[in-house]
């Protein structure tokens, strides 16, 4: 790694300003551990847990799940959950959802004039994973526009009617065809320079507004006679300024520089974080991938709620390195591989060696075509594959296991011998962490009350297999294969 560069390797987002001493650190977090499954990274035994409790419907203060059937079940759904997370009022949610945005409370009403406590957009957000279908981020804005803020939208046409000279009461006309206007959440989509006015010092200036800010509309709303002219908006990530745009700017010829922010696409939310993600999963799109989903569940610092479509169970498929966009473009592949007698054991064909591994977060696909996660599963894979076409042992990666009280786990191989007995085999690379640790030993507890034990020369009636590696330690190819010679050769 070359000088001045860094490489991030323990993740902050997850420790909230709120964390405290009682609160479990980061990877014990069920948000976390359920993000890390589609990371790409090499995952030790025990992380299936989080797959089986979220399956179960089981719900912590970091994790909720809650399902949804079809689009129009989905508005109702989402409009109870929104209700529940953010606690609206049944009875006045336009003005609690206006201060869960930011807004002051004042003679009944709420007020947004800018300052600090804007950042509370910032506090929750919707992502979805499309723009422009039944579940996506514009028609669930124009939901959350007609359920959450109809009151505000019918003020702000009202109060631009009728002549100029009238006094009255006034706010921003809504403009563009989102019909933006005072108190809503939005977000810059362009990357560029506009006027600014610190409203501290009310100096003006030229600041840069990045693609992806999300702010509020602030400022215009007063008694007068003349309408208000511009959209002021101010950004959570510049909490001294506001910046003005004209009714030009919402052009629908155009393109528009401001759209809604209630809810945004999964693709527009990288790079942010919220302190509570409503994250809305369809059952079936093209553009879901194992990039996306992660992205999708490390944008929150305290807590993630998904509503989903249908079941779950098909989150587990997003695991493999097939729906990985980065592995469709640059698959791990291998040159012809030399055959060398001498280093395999008696009964076993020769191991292919001279392969080249690619960084991780890549295709690994072993001899047999298996789709395998790390290089030590790799290595696994392929020794099973010789002894498969050698021994008449049969092999499977990833099949799930189903235990006597219900609770499903998946080994990462599992193998049926000549004899009809089933063994399960483990590998562990990352045991030196407490979090990894703790769950190992609740998934040996898995086994353990299912009936099986342990393999070991010393112990040969058990049917799970335990290989190991680590910093200090590496996979022992030739001892494997030694192994299951031993073992399924005779």
């Amino acid at each position: 790694m070359g000088t001045g560069v860094a490489e991030l390797t323990v993740r902050r987002r997850h420790a909230s300003a709120r964390a405290t001493a009682k609160r479990k650190r980061d990877l014990a977090c069920a948000d976390v551990q359920l993000a890390d499954l589609f990371s790409g990274r090499d995952l030790p035994p025990g992380e299936d847990a989080i797959l089986e409790r979220v399956l179960a419907g089981k719900q912590d203060d970091r994790l909720r799940t809650v399902g949804w059937k079809s689009p129009s079940d989905l508005r109702p759904t989402l409009d109870r959950v929104l209700m529940e997370e953010l606690a609206l009022p049944k009875d006045d949610i336009e003005k609690a959802l206006s201060i869960a945005l930011g807004g002051k409370e004042q003679s009944g009403f709420a007020y947004f004039s800018p300052g600090p406590q804007i950042a509370k957009c910032e506090e929750w957000q919707i992502l979805t994973p499309h723009r422009n279908q039944s579940s996506g981020s514009l028609d669930l804005n124009r939901h959350i526009k007609t359920c959450f803020r109809s009151g505000i939208l019918r003020f702000a046409r009202s109060s631009n009617e009728g002549p100029p000279y009238y006094f009255k009461y006034r706010m921003i006309a809504p403009r563009g065809s989102e019909q933006i206007t005072y108190g809503d959440k939005v977000i810059c989509v362009r990357n560029h320079d506009h006027s600014s006015y610190e409203f501290a010092t009310k100096t003006k200036d030229r600041g840069y507004i990045a693609n992806g800010e999300i702010g509020v509309v602030v400022g215009d709303a007063f008694k007068g006679k003349s309408r208000p002219e511009w959209t002021n908006v101010q950004f959570a990530s510049q909490p001294d300024l506001t910046y003005g745009f004209s009714g030009g700017y919402f052009s629908e010829e155009g393109s528009p520089i401001l759209e809604l922010a209630y809810a945004v696409t999964v693709h527009k939310a990288q790079g942010s974080e919220f302190g509570k993600v409503i994250l809305v999963l369809p059952e079936r799109s093209r553009l879901l991938s194992r990039e996306m989903l992660y992205t999708a569940l490390t944008r929150q610092m305290d807590r993630i709620v998904i509503l989903h479509q249908g079941g779950l169970e098909h989150l587990r498929a997003y695991r493999s390195p097939f729906f990985s966009e980065v592995a469709r473009r640059v698959t791990n592949l291998f040159t012809a591989p030399r055959m060398i007698e001498a280093m395999s054991p008696p009964g076993l064909i020769a191991g292919p060696v001279g392969r080249t591994f690619l960084e991780e977060n890549l295709i690994h696909r072993s001899a047999r075509g298996d789709l395998v996660s790390s290089k030590s599963e790799l290595v696994v894979a392929d020794v099973l594959f010789e002894a498969e076409k050698n021994f008449g042992i049969r092999y499977f990666f990833e099949r799930a296991v189903i235990g006597g009280d219900g609770e499903t786990r998946w080994p990462d191989f599992s193998i049926e011998d000549r004899d009809g007995q089933t063994w399960y085999w483990e590998h562990c690379g990352m045991l030196g962490q407490e979090e990894y640790e703790e769950r190992w030993q609740r998934k040996l507890a898995f086994y353990d009350k299912n009936g099986v034990k342990r393999w070991s020369p010393s112990t040969p009636g058990g049917r799970l297999i335990v290989t190991e590696d680590g910093k200090e330690k590496d996979l022992d190819s030739p001892a494997i294969r030694e192994m299951v010679a031993k073992l399924w050769g005779k």
